[in-house]
């Protein structure tokens, strides 16, 4: 039987996706990566129209946007936030047994959470190894590998995923990420209020030697302390204010 894996990239804004011109704005994100960008879009399952250009796109604009790419197998979707929540676009793909290009899932993350001023973005890749840990609650994963949304980040972060960046809205954290000694990568974008964190040298590590990873996810959450973390009674001890959470 096949092992399951899957990648996947989520980024929260508490930008009104709804509208024309962040429907452009995605569309135009989406062609800055071609492995990522609309091949077939609509609105439900099975997607089937022909996307070749922006148009198409913006006929389509309501919730929920859906897309895939046929030559990447990679499949997306946009959910617009209404109220107190988020908007969420979603990329995932499944990754089988060839290797991630991690560098063209870094710079999607980076782009998308820099165009949409991002609160929260991540890439994980969920395996069998890691639904199955006992030491994980299944929702949690569950939750990272379907795609985090507001509700979750209001309960506390889940877990830590493999690459993550943070909004403004999570400066006390950053601070302490900051300090943290075996942080494999960890990145200040000023000018865009906005801090990237990658955990390990590489994202097969977590399917190829998942004891490895997960030691080393371990050790940072101690470095850190966990109070940011989603526990099991179901809440962290600090969370962040959302500007969502103004909304009626």
């Amino acid at each position: 039987m096949k092992k399951y894996a899957n990648i996947t990239c989520g980024v929260l804004t508490p930008s009104d996706t709804s509208t024309i011109a962040h429907g452009k704005l995605i569309l135009e994100l989406l062609a800055r990566h071609p492995w990522a960008a609309p091949t077939h879009l609509g609105n439900e399952e099975p997607i089937r129209e022909l996307y070749t250009e922006v148009a198409d796109g913006i006929r389509h604009w309501a919730d929920p946007v859906l897309w895939k790419n046929k030559s990447s197998k990679a499949e997306g979707s946009v959910w617009f936030g209404k109220g107190k929540k988020h908007s969420c676009l979603y990329l995932n793909a499944e990754p089988k047994q060839s290797i991630i290009n991690q560098d063209l899932w870094i710079s999607f993350l980076v782009d998308a959470c820099d165009s949409l001023q991002a609160d929260f973005g991540y890439i994980h890749l969920t395996t069998e190894q890691e639904m199955a840990d006992p030491n994980i609650l299944y929702d949690h994963t569950y939750a990272v590998d379907r795609g985090l949304t507001t509700h979750d980040l209001r309960k506390g972060i889940p877990n830590l995923s493999w690459a993550m960046i943070f909004g403004k809205v999570y400066q006390p954290l950053i601070q302490r990420f900051g300090r943290a000694s075996t942080l494999m990568k960890f990145k200040e974008m000023p000018t865009l209020n906005q801090f990237f964190v990658q955990l390990t040298s590489s994202i097969e590590e977590i399917r190829k030697d998942y004891q490895t990873f997960d030691a080393a996810r371990r050790r940072l959450k101690e470095e850190l302390g966990d109070d940011f973390l989603c526990s099991i009674n179901g809440s962290a001890q600090w969370k962040p204010t959302f500007a969502t959470d103004s909304n009626p």
